[in-house]
């Protein structure tokens, strides 16, 4: 008996198709055209580079120019030719205007700008500026300082501006005039911060000598701590400060326990009126 055999071929025949990228808007550094398998996903590196319209940012490709359904690069697969539209989004600028006040977060400038927002986006509040002598009140939409600026509730709906509202604070306010302040260890960077704000100063954060700890100072012109409020911000621990207080060597203390009845007895005794809050 004379056995045969034949190969029987099981190779299947490979279909492949054009995917096709346009800028919709946009601009293309080359004609964005790649060949992908049948049943194949689009590779995740695209070997072209993608130019935006002024004031937009690229979000994701889609299948449509209208930007309604996108193309998702975990689940779909190519099963026949198909243009791809890039997606963008519409991104706003919003302008700060100091009115005196500078930003040291921005070159001290008096006017800085925040970017690439998109509608719905609440703004961060700038940080570290100041006017020397002056107390930031809070952030206008106007010029005329009428309508504020809330950064809890108010959202992004365009390009925009923001104005400064400074005030002079207390009358005559100064390092060295500032109120006698007392407290524990803990108090010391919470009470330096008030009076930088109330007397219109920038601070800095800085480890305290000797220790481990890091606390706020004002803000040389060096850029280093200075240590001019050093003697009107003291930390005499909770019940030295309150000691101080009645005696007179203090002004305000700062403390996160209420006064024991012994401490209130001595305080109105020396005529002091304690105002303790929640």
């Amino acid at each position: 008996m004379i056995l045969s055999t034949a190969m029987i071929s099981c190779e299947k025949d490979i279909t492949y198709y054009t995917v096709t990228f346009d800028a919709n808007g946009g601009r293309l550094d080359k004609e964005a055209v790649i060949t992908v398998a049948e049943g194949d996903r689009l590779p995740a590196v695209l070997h072209f580079y993608l130019t935006s319209p002024e004031n937009h940012w690229f979000t994701v490709w889609y299948r449509e120019p209208e930007q309604i359904n996108e193309w998702n690069y975990g689940n779909d697969v190519v099963t026949g030719d198909v243009t791809l539209y890039a997606g963008w989004k519409r991104i706003y600028t919003f302008t700060f205007y100091g009115n005196g006040g500078t930003s040291h977060n921005d070159n001290r400038s008096e006017t800085w700008v925040m970017s690439h927002l998109s509608v719905g986006d609440r703004l961060r509040r700038p940080e570290n500026v100041i006017r020397p002598g002056y107390v930031l009140e809070g952030w206008y939409k106007d010029a005329g300082l009428t309508e504020p600026w809330d950064f809890n509730t108010d959202v992004v709906s365009g390009d925009g501006a923001l104005y400064a509202k400074w005030s002079t604070g207390i009358e005559g306010l100064t390092r060295e005039n500032y109120p006698r302040v007392d407290g524990a260890t803990s108090t010391r960077a919470l009470n330096m911060m008030i009076a930088c704000k109330l007397l219109g100063l920038s601070y800095v954060w800085s480890m305290v000598t000797g220790t481990s700890e890091f606390s706020v100072w004002p803000k040389g012109d060096n850029g280093f701590p200075d240590n001019s409020l050093d003697g009107r911000i003291k930390t005499s621990q909770t019940y030295g400060a309150m000691m101080n207080l009645i005696d007179g060597q203090a002004d305000i203390i700062l403390r996160s326990t209420t006064a024991s009845p012994n401490e209130k007895t001595a305080a109105e005794a020396a005529g002091v009126t304690l105002i303790e809050t929640p």
